[in-house]
């Protein structure tokens, strides 16, 4: 699977800069465990995939980088790694499937990256109660109306939308994608929005987003 914008923008969006153990749900390529390790540099990792092939490229990425030693990947589902959890953490991080009930394609792999099969939302929030600190945070990435059907199951496992940034593609869009981040305690929600480019013209990226994106683009 090719690193999309969505895995960039909650890497580099996501505020694990306290946390000491991170887990990321669904790693694919093992972007966003290789962010964060670039972000703190005294955080641990765990990465989970269930796709295999997907796991075996993020074990290659994860040890063929300068984070080898502290990140972890494992070949399971969630529901799976819930079983022999060997910790709690004080972050997690997921790029989610998002499609529900719609048509699939002939790619396995992809299906699994993107259509809610074997890691639907009710799974995701049931595994991170089970594996996330009383005091912890979570950080997804959904589409906006995913993103707000999201929020409202959350709320019956006990976890609450502190912080939303809205992404608009362009200026002149509406949102596509909801940046949120979840806690165990009730507040008032803070939201925010960010723009990625500014025209329809190629490389018209906004300030805001080259400055939250710059320590992991070569050229922008």
């Amino acid at each position: 699977m090719k690193v999309g914008t969505d895995s960039v923008l909650l890497g580099a969006w996501a505020d694990i800069q306290s946390a000491s153990k991170v887990l990321d749900i669904g790693t694919g390529t093992g972007i966003l465990a290789l962010m964060v390790a670039q972000r703190n540099a005294m955080v641990k990792i765990h990465a989970v995939e269930i796709d295999e092939q997907s796991a075996l490229q993020s074990m290659e990425n994860c040890k063929m980088s300068e984070w080898a030693d502290r990140i972890t990947v494992y070949h399971k589902s969630i529901q799976e790694f819930c079983k022999i959890r060997l910790d709690q953490y004080d972050h997690i991080i997921s790029n989610p499937p998002f499609f529900v009930n719609s048509t699939l394609s002939t790619d396995k792999t992809r299906n699994t990256a993107r259509h809610a099969l074997d890691l639907t939302h009710t799974e995701l929030l049931r595994s991170s109660d089970i594996l996330l600190k009383k005091e912890g945070f979570l950080s997804f990435i959904l589409p906006s109306h995913e993103g707000r059907e999201f929020i409202g199951e959350a709320i019956g496992f006990g976890f609450y939308c502190n912080n939303i940034t809205e992404v608009f593609p362009k200026e002149n869009k509406s949102p596509a994608r909801l940046l949120m981040k979840f806690s165990r305690q009730v507040a008032p929600i803070r939201i925010d929005h960010l723009i990625i480019q500014k025209s329809d013209e190629g490389n018209d990226y906004t300030e805001p987003y080259k400055e939250l994106t710059k320590d992991f683009y070569k050229i922008l």
